[in-house]
């Protein structure tokens, strides 16, 4: 009940099964919208998959990831999850899925590509220790539940935080900062990094 009224399902998305939109055991779920259209991104950690449903349809509309062994190469693309828990989706509409079993965050667009994927496993700043939980807030920045770690971290690629912590390490006394700014490739400067940081 909420407020004294009782509550029931409005919709309700997938069946048991290993087909598209099919589930053995869903675990997160995120609701994002680009272009007036509503969509439901669901986890599935036993099949190494995120299903991707058109809300006013119910329709399955992508699957991200294949199986795999969580112990297999971390190196693979992150078209491959190892253990899909957390989601989100961005502003842009991207979808972020925590893959627990590389220690890794993964980013696809709204049709399904791999944007990029950053993280892997470690205790330091900025590596990953079975990130459970994503969430993404106002600023498009996203932020980890990086559970193996005890710890949450905020992840962006915000000019505005290179700038600060440029400032501050200016005024530790570095010389120099190197955040790779002038790679030119493709995939770097796509996702606003990279050279396209100089425009």
């Amino acid at each position: 009940k909420l407020a004294g009224k009782q509550l029931g399902a409005l919709k309700v998305f997938g069946s048991q099964g290993d087909g598209p939109g099919q589930f053995h055991g869903p675990n997160f779920a995120a609701l994002g919208w680009k272009d007036g259209e509503q969509r439901l991104a669901v986890s599935d950690a036993r099949l190494g998959h995120v299903h991707v449903f058109d809300v006013g349809s119910g329709e399955c509309v992508l699957t991200l990831g294949e199986d795999m062994d969580a112990s297999e190469d971390e190196e693979e693309g992150p078209e491959r999850l190892g253990d899909p828990r957390g989601v989100a989706f961005n502003h842009r509409g991207e979808i972020i899925v925590a893959d627990v079993g590389h220690d890794r965050i993964c980013v696809f667009d709204w049709m399904g590509q791999s944007v990029r994927a950053f993280g892997r496993k470690g205790a330091g700043n900025g590596l990953l220790h079975t990130p459970v939980g994503v969430a993404v807030n106002a600023h498009g920045d996203i932020i980890v539940a990086d559970f193996g770690n005890h710890r949450v971290q905020i992840f962006g690629a915000e000019r505005r935080y290179l700038c600060e912590a440029a400032r501050r390490l200016e005024a530790a006394g570095h010389a120099s900062v190197d955040i790779n700014m002038g790679c030119p490739v493709g995939k770097v400067t796509k996702t606003g990094s990279g050279a396209s940081l100089m425009c």
